[in-house]
């Protein structure tokens, strides 16, 4: 994904979409009760950035790892939403909520990563203008 290549408002949702993933690290973090609890609290947050982040063209391994975020979230045939997710993580054992919170922070982990590079390439070019 090139920074420069994205629109304003284009850059704006990776912001918005990192934020939303950082929100759902520290819930996980954070948050009372067992992971499978704490990835249930985090939905509303996960299906923004996922909303946020579906048009851009994300690295292949930051696309990769949300579709496996959400994929193992919702049972098999199912689509990502809050019925599914409950369900999901009700009947999940700890360790697979586990992995999966594992997924999420190692994803907002490598989103971070590949934000500042871009940060760091378009200071470098001296490209920090605004999009009129």
């Amino acid at each position: 994904m090139a920074l420069e290549k994205l629109t304003h408002q284009q850059r704006g949702w990776c912001l918005d979409a990192f934020g939303k993933l950082s929100h759902t690290v520290y819930i996980l973090a954070t948050g009372p009760g067992d992971v499978r609890s704490r990835l249930r609290d985090c939905f509303f947050d996960l299906a923004q950035a996922a909303a946020l982040v579906a048009p851009l063209p994300l690295p292949e391994d930051i696309a990769g790892n949300f579709r496996w975020i959400f994929q193992s979230l919702r049972k098999e045939q199912d689509e990502f939403n809050w019925k599914s997710v409950e369900a999901r993580t009700r009947a999940m054992k700890n360790r697979t909520g586990v992995a999966i919170a594992e997924r999420i922070v190692s994803t907002e982990a490598r989103f971070r990563s590949h934000l500042e590079t871009l940060g760091r390439e378009r200071e470098v070019k001296g490209d920090i203008t605004e999009d009129t």
